[in-house]
């Protein structure tokens, strides 16, 4: 019976978590989640911006190649780019204000979009062609 009743003293002896300190945990996790979903986001937008870079500056050999084979942009396509030049073009690509000396080639990646007005230009800059809608990926 002594055992027992050592055990009862200490179990009573023993205190939990305050209601106080559960609180500020839960306080302190809210706010480390909130910091890593507001990384997350950001990190995802940069990931789209540079996506949608990378798929317009892939197009630009296959749009040059067109050129050289056709002496102008003009009737250029994403279909004729992609039977002739490059079969690994990405389909969110667009071709706008096509000319005999110019184009503008863009891309929408996850939301995010990138174009290069050529050929004096060609970095790709962030957002769609000049008079160009919106459009989905």
């Amino acid at each position: 019976m002594d055992g027992l009743q050592r055990r009862l003293a200490t179990l009573k002896s023993e205190a939990g978590f305050t209601l106080m300190e559960l609180l500020i945990v839960t306080v302190v996790l809210g706010l480390l989640a909130t910091v890593g979903l507001a990384s997350y986001i950001g990190l995802r937008e940069r990931a789209g911006d540079v996506a949608a870079r990378v798929s317009v500056r892939e197009a630009l050999p296959s749009v040059e190649a067109y050129f050289a084979d056709n002496g102008t942009y003009a009737g250029m396509s994403l279909a004729i780019l992609q039977a002739e030049y490059d079969a690994g073009l990405d389909d969110s690509l667009a071709f706008s204000t096509l000319s005999e000396r110019s184009y503008c080639v863009s891309a929408v990646v996850a939301g995010r979009f990138a174009h290069v007005s050529g050929p004096d230009n060609p970095q790709p800059q962030d957002g769609l062609c000049p008079g160009e809608s919106p459009r989905t990926s």
